[in-house]
Formats: structure tokens, sequence, C-alpha cells
């Protein structure tokens, strides 16, 4: 191109490679932009005036999103730009190397907030093209999770797209709670995209991909979250273990919710198991049934216990 020698691509200089004639200066600013902050691996929202105005333009062009001060970046295939294809390999490259600049050691890295949590998910999509992608998630028993309003954070179209093209297996623990609260309408989604969920509670926040890398939790703190991405088999193994213990244990979601909300009502207001099924015109060996299987989802030994769970998950 433009007389160049035939020499490997990623050597060539970039001014050999792109034919600045027919390319506009937005453009060509715009790549300069992505390279640039690719290099020096932001992770954050940068203090140094160049670079600030080069993520600014990069946002505007939907290839990099804030989440409070953090910074994470999309392919350059995804953004709004249309880069020509010898051009969008470069800026790939650059991507992959933004993808491990921070590299703590072999397959480890730090994933900032949530935008960094789903970007990875969503790479590992990607690489996985023969068989679905086996993810084992697992929502932690604590008060942010319950008050967390789900819809907002998982993008439906996508996952429909994805159920779509069997790209994904996808199984997930969820803490127990108001069979009408969020994690409810959470269960009931993932529920209605053909995936599994049970309930059980548990003090971790940690996600399983193909029993061979996992993403741990650093902080609660939701304004500071940060996510730990390993492949170390001497982490990821006890993981898998730990979900699959969890799991064998769970409660299956629609067994825990079919009508746990009355029961639990009632008996979080001390009623007995006669005076709930006399009021709900069950049997009492339904009402047994079912506030048994709350007491195992919820790891408790006792009623006490459980309705005390039960009410501090309405809040």
């Amino acid at each position: 191109m433009g007389g160049a020698s035939a020499s490997p691509i990623h050597v060539r200089p970039l001014c050999y490679l792109l034919n600045v004639d027919s390319l506009d200066a937005e453009r060509i600013e715009l790549h300069k932009d992505y390279v640039r902050v690719c290099e020096a691996g932001l992770r954050r929202r940068p203090t140094d005036p160049v670079l600030l105005s080069s993520v600014e333009r990069l946002v505007e062009a939907q290839l990099a999103f804030y989440e409070g001060d953090y910074l994470t970046l999309q392919r350059p295939a995804y953004g709004a730009e249309a880069f020509p294809p010898e051009e969008l390999s470069l800026l790939e490259n650059s991507y992959v190397e933004w993808l491990h600049a921070e590299q703590l050691s072999t397959g480890e890295q730090v994933l900032y907030g949530h935008s960094g949590f789903w970007q990875h998910w969503w790479n590992l999509l990607h690489e996985q093209t023969e068989h679905p992608l086996c993810m084992d998630v697992v929502l932690p028993d604590v008060p942010e999770v319950h008050r967390r309003n789900w819809t907002l954070d998982v993008r439906a179209d996508l996952l429909r797209g994805v159920t779509e093209a069997g790209a994904l297996r996808l199984r997930v623990l969820i803490p127990p709670g108001e069979p009408e609260g969020g994690l409810a309408e959470l269960a009931a989604l993932i529920e209605r995209s053909g995936f599994e969920v049970r309930v059980r509670s548990s003090p971790f926040l940690f996600a399983v991909y193909r029993g061979t890398a996992a993403v741990i939790s650093e902080r609660e703190n939701q304004h500071d979250e940060a996510y730990f991405l390993t492949r170390r088999p001497s982490i990821v193994a006890p993981l898998q273990q730990v979900f699959d213990d969890h799991w064998r244990s769970a409660i299956p979601w629609t067994s825990y919710t079919r009508g746990a909300s009355d029961v639990l009502e009632l008996m979080s207001l001390g009623w007995t198991d006669l005076r709930i099924a006399e009021s709900l015109g069950l049997s009492m060996r339904t009402v047994s049934r079912r506030i048994a299987d709350a007491m195992a989802a919820a790891g408790v030994s006792s009623r006490f216990e459980l309705g005390v769970r039960y009410a501090q998950s309405r809040g």
C-alpha cells in the first residue's frame, strides 16, 4: 500500500499501513487516541490532559465508557466508528495489549467495576467458538445483593441473543429472599432464558468459567468495586468444588417460590404450621415441606432463624 515493501504488518509504520489521503482526519485522530490509551494501559479516569482528551473522544465514539472513575475500553469493532478491515486489525492488537497491561502474573488481571466484569465475559464468549461457555455464578447473601435493581444491570436483549446462539450454559446460585423482590425478577429472567437457578445462602461472590478461570470480587463497596481474574488451578479448582457442593444442596428456584411468599410471611409473624395451613387452605405436610425447603436454602437450622432471615431480606 502506498508503494511500501511487503514487510510483516506488525513492524510496518502506521503511515504506510493507512492510506491517509482517503481517511478523514477525525478517524485518524480517533485511531491515535485508541492506541495512546491502550499503550498507557488506562483503567481509571486520567489526570493527564492529553490522555483525558483522548479518552473523552473515545467515549463520544462509544469506544470507551466510565463507571464512576473506572475506565473500560470497548473492542474497536463495537464502537460507533466504522474502521476499514486492516485498520481494525491493528486496533484489535492494541485492545489485546490494553487487556493485559495490568497483568499480575500469568493469566491474572484486575477487572474494574461491573463494566470490566461484563466486558471480560463478553470477550470469553467470543473466544468460545466450538462449545457453549460454561459459567457458574454465586451471589452472596448480603444486603447489597437484595437491594440491587438487577433489571438495570442485565441486558435482556443481549442475554436473549446469547441464548438463541447456544453460546452459554449458565448456573446461578442466589440467596433466599422475598419471592417478589429484585432477585426474583433476576431469577425469572434467567429461567425464561433456559438457564438454571437455585437458592442457597452463601457469603461468596464469584464466577467460574469452564472450570479453568475464575473471577472473584475484591470489595463489596459498590463505589470502589473491582474483580480479580485468575486462572491458577490452586484457586479455580477449590472454587469450582465450592460451587458444586452448594449446587447439590441448593433448592430449585421454582420449588422455593411455590407458595413460599405467603407461608414465610405468616411464619415470620409467629404462626404455627396448623394455623398457616388452615389460613391458606394447604395441608400440614405441604406447609412443613415449604418451610423445610426455605430453611435448607437459607442455611439455617431453626424456624426462628428463618423468620429473622426472611424479615431481614424484606429490609
